[in-house]
């Protein structure tokens, strides 16, 4: 697939954030080295259905705002990136990401929060945000942000990763109270407001973030993408192709019941058995490692699993009834499924429902 020019790099940090962690200026198809540390090209694969990207460009074209929703680690960032890919032909149109889950600093204000937002769209909305009067936050942004669309050329982009995350905040509503009034401005009269487009990632269900959001939610007037499914068999030999690798029967089977095709683990398994070869299934120090062990390869030779695994487990630890509620299903005899107790972990990735219920891979036997 030939993809023409790409967005030009985000990588801004202050005292809220860290590194944007998407980066278009790699594209996922073609030859060449990768040289952006913050993009994952090993997710790089067409997911099936083919027709679920096609749809999804031509609901955007036609000015449907779009939300990718799914768990944790089933690829929603990467669709968002191959359809930004796919929409930059040519520099068609101007093209923000901007991932409200690398906001870090808790003691935010809708004030800061909304410069911050601002900061990642164009530096200069930001300094217009800081020295306008604004009795009314939403009104002063929607008005900033319309006089920045009439100043584009072309159609307007703005997609937003982890967007239910700021739920987590005071502010989270009133956010979504500012998405709801942009949305609202594209279907009237406005010109400016015609190059506006919307595209959203959520890992909570849109039924929920819908009814949570009365009277007036961003997410029901949209066209929800679901990202839910691990790989298929087919999937997971093309990724090992792209990657240089060559799988055997048992290694397949080994991924499916260490990995659950889930294709965050997935991808993290075949890079391993790239880099390291036959020397996968060793620890740090040279030692084999247990022909029974659960682990993909061995998790102290791979810093990005390991601080994966450590994320989510601070995350469960953080409500005491979830941790425990993960501990009855990871260790035997497990337990059945409880849609108000497990769909927490359902979110995070952590467990899956078909065909039975259960982690979705023995790697998060990690989780101690």
């Amino acid at each position: 697939m030939e993809l023409g020019p790409d967005t030009k790099r985000i990588d801004l940090t202050d005292d809220h954030t860290g590194p944007d962690p998407v980066c278009l200026s790699i594209p996922c198809y073609g030859a060449g080295e990768n040289t952006c540390v913050d993009y994952s090209p090993e997710l790089c694969i067409r997911r099936e259905p083919e027709s679920l990207l096609e749809d999804a460009l031509i609901q955007l074209q036609n000015r449907v705002p779009l939300i990718f929703s799914g768990p944790r680690g089933f690829g929603k960032r990467w669709l968002m990136q191959d359809l930004l890919h796919e929409l930059n032909r040519n520099n068609r149109y101007s093209i923000k990401y901007v991932d409200v889950g690398n906001l870090r600093k808790e003691a935010l204000s809708i004030s800061e929060f909304l410069e911050w937002f601002a900061e990642r769209i164009d530096p200069d909305l930001a300094s217009a945000f800081r020295n306008a009067r604004r009795s009314n936050l939403r009104s002063a942004m929607t008005e900033l942000m319309g006089r920045y669309l009439e100043d584009l050329t072309p159609p307007f982009i703005l997609a937003i990763g982890n967007t239910d995350r700021i739920l987590d905040r005071p502010f989270g509503k009133d956010f979504f109270r500012l998405l709801r009034g942009w949305l609202n401005k594209v279907g009237g009269q406005s010109e400016r407001w015609r190059k506006f487009h919307l595209v959203m990632s959520t890992e909570r269900d849109i039924g929920r973030l819908n009814r949570e959001l009365r009277p007036a939610p961003p997410f029901n007037i949209g066209e929800e993408v679901p990202v839910n499914k691990p790989f298929s068999d087919a999937e997971v030999v093309l990724l090992a192709e792209k990657l240089g690798v060559s799988l055997t029967e048992k290694q397949k089977e080994d991924i499916d019941k260490k990995c659950g095709n889930q294709p965050s683990l997935t991808a993290v398994a075949l890079y391993l058995m790239r880099e390291w070869g036959e020397d996968c299934d060793k620890d740090c120090n040279g030692q084999k490692a247990d022909k029974d062990d659960e682990r993909i390869c061995a998790v102290e030779n791979n810093l990005r699993l390991r601080r994966y695994l450590e994320e989510l487990e601070q995350e469960l630890r953080r409500d005491a009834d979830l941790f425990e509620a993960f501990k009855v299903v990871r260790d035997p005899p497990g337990t059945d499924w409880e849609p108000k107790v497990h769909e927490p972990l359902e979110r995070l990735g952590l467990v899956v429902r078909e065909p039975e219920f259960k982690l979705t891979g023995s790697v998060y036997k990690e989780i101690q």
